[in-house]
């Protein structure tokens, strides 16, 4: 056993050598160091400094030992290699396996990935509504490119206090009676009314009234759409309240 990590100590240490004479790099040895500890991060960043050098072969053995050690951004850089056919890499249904893997646990940036496979129909049956489907989905949760594609614009609860208590009589009228999409996180919970609320000095109410009491929990960052109804100074309020998406983070 004492021989095997040896070994492996060795392997590794002049792995690092050769990475620094090749790319070189300040940070490269903290890296090492850090992978060596275990640190599925640090894969990523030396995948991806290989990535950037265009070294695809060192950058799939790094990427693909972190995505074995369930790293989904690593997942997800595995993709993006087989999707742009670099290097060796060029099995499109490769990209949509891990595509859809790192998608599957969560990874917004590979449902994106996954979504744009459905649209264009490579690696799967083409299918344009499971690819809105999944970029709708994405958005709602703060994936910004899926934002940019269906041209969704979120409202965070923060934004809109700013504006409230810079200046109340402008943007007053920007906001009443108009439907909104929202996204923050639920600081009270009564019942089927949520309550967002900011920190000082641009501190505002935004209240939320849905048709039932919802499951979900204080804490929990949503997507809501909603008609708000009334403007305060420091108040606002919406009714026919709908929950598009739901998390804890």
């Amino acid at each position: 056993m004492k021989k095997i990590i040896l070994s492996f100590i060795l392997c590794l240490s002049f792995t690092s050598n050769l990475y620094a004479k090749s790319y070189g790099g300040p940070e490269l040895d903290n890296l090492m160091t850090r992978a060596y500890a275990g640190d599925v991060n640090a894969y990523v960043e030396i995948g991806t400094k290989y990535f950037n050098a265009q070294d695809y072969d060192n950058a799939y053995k790094w990427f693909r030992d972190a995505a074995e050690r369930g790293n989904t951004v690593a997942m997800d850089r595995l993709g993006y290699l087989y999707h742009h056919k670099l290097g060796r890499y060029t099995d499109i249904q490769e990209a949509v396996n891990w595509y859809y893997m790192a998608a599957n646990l969560g990874n917004l940036h590979a449902q994106y990935n996954l979504a744009f496979m459905y649209y264009e129909g490579l690696g799967v049956a083409k299918n344009i509504k499971e690819a809105e489907r999944l970029w709708r989905d994405a958005a709602y949760k703060g994936e910004k490119n899926s934002q940019k594609r269906l041209n969704i614009k979120l409202i965070d609860p923060a934004e809109i206090g700013r504006e409230l208590c810079n200046d109340y009589n402008a943007v007053k009228n920007k906001y009443r009676n108009k439907n909104i999409i929202l996204r923050g996180r639920i600081n009270n919970l009564n019942g089927n009314i949520m309550i967002f609320t900011n920190d000082e000095p641009h501190k505002t109410e935004i209240k939320c009234v849905l048709n039932s009491k919802p499951k979900i929990y204080e804490g929990d960052i949503i997507t809501l759409s909603g008609n708000i109804s009334a403007v305060e100074s420091r108040a606002i309020t919406l009714n026919d309240c709908r929950i598009l998406a739901s998390g804890n983070n």
